[in-house]
């Protein structure tokens, strides 16, 4: 396993990965 930049990236992957989705969601609403 590596250290804190492989899972700081993985976490910012996540992060906009959901947001990405919810704008996704939000705009499929509109």
């Amino acid at each position: 396993m590596q250290g804190n930049g492989t899972m700081e990236t993985g976490y910012q992957d996540t992060i906009s990965g959901l947001l990405r989705k919810r704008g996704e969601f939000l705009a499929s609403m509109t």
